[in-house]
C-alpha cells in the first residue's frame, strides 16, 4: 500500500463551476449564477460536489506511486467555493487510506476510505 500520509492542496479557479457544469450536464444554478445561489442561502456560486470528488481521487492516484486505485469512498460534509484551497488530508488506516478534505475550516468531504490493488489476481 502507498505511504499517502500528508496534506495535498487544490485551488478551484472561478472557472471550475462553469467547466465542470459542462463536462457533467449539470447546469443547476447554484454552480452558476452567484445571485440564485445567494438567494438559496449558500455563499455564491458553489463547487460541484463530484468535480471536488474527482479532484481529490486525482491527488489520490498522483500520490500513491503507481499503486492502482480499487475502491474509494466518502461522505459528503458541506459546499466548497471557487478561489479558496481546499486541503486534502491523508492518513495510513492499515488496510487502506483514511481522508478528508476541508476549507476554511470547514469539512467538504469526510470519512474518505481509500484501497489500492496489490497486483495479485483475486480468488475467483
Amino acid at each position: 500500500m502507498p505511504d499517502l500520509d500528508g496534506t495535498w492542496s487544490w485551488m478551484p479557479d472561478a472557472g471550475d463551476p462553469r467547466r465542470y457544469a459542462e463536462i457533467s450536464h449539470d447546469a443547476s444554478g447554484i454552480h452558476l449564477d452567484d445571485e440564485l445561489a445567494r438567494r438559496e442561502g449558500l455563499p455564491g456560486v458553489i463547487l460541484h460536489g463530484m468535480h471536488v470528488f474527482g479532484q481529490v481521487v486525482s491527488i489520490l492516484d498522483r500520490e500513491s506511486g503507481g499503486a492502482p486505485l480499487s475502491r474509494v469512498r466518502v461522505r459528503f460534509a458541506g459546499v466548497a467555493v471557487p478561489e479558496a484551497t481546499i486541503d486534502v488530508t491523508c492518513a495510513d488506516g492499515g488496510a487502506g487510506v483514511t481522508f478528508t478534505a476541508q476549507q476554511r475550516e470547514r469539512q467538504v468531504l469526510r470519512a474518505g476510505w481509500a484501497t489500492f490493488d496489490d497486483g495479485r489476481p483475486e480468488d475467483a
